[in-house]
């Protein structure tokens, strides 16, 4: 197994670790951006070398659908919430 992708995203946390970005949050969340997207990218070539089929996708993979109940109630919600301004 290749984990060239999980090593790489282990070496952002690292760097994570020992950054010294107390004065600028734009480079923190720079940083953490790439720990993540190394992760997703491990995780998908993880989908995409197993062939896992299930439900869920990975994390860069396409975006699970929402119930059309959960959709209604938070349209609901936010037509509340609009008329109280």
């Amino acid at each position: 197994m290749n984990t060239s992708e999980l090593d790489n995203a282990i070496d952002e946390l690292k760097k994570l670790e020992t950054a010294n970005v107390s004065g600028d949050p734009r480079a923190l969340d720079a940083l953490q951006g790439q720990v993540i997207q190394g992760l997703k990218q491990f995780e998908f070539s993880l989908f995409k070398q197993f062939g896992i089929a299930s439900a869920k996708q990975p994390a860069t993979g396409t975006r699970a659908d929402v119930p059309p109940e959960y959709r209604a109630l938070v349209e609901e919600y936010y037509k509340a919430i609009s008329k109280k301004q």
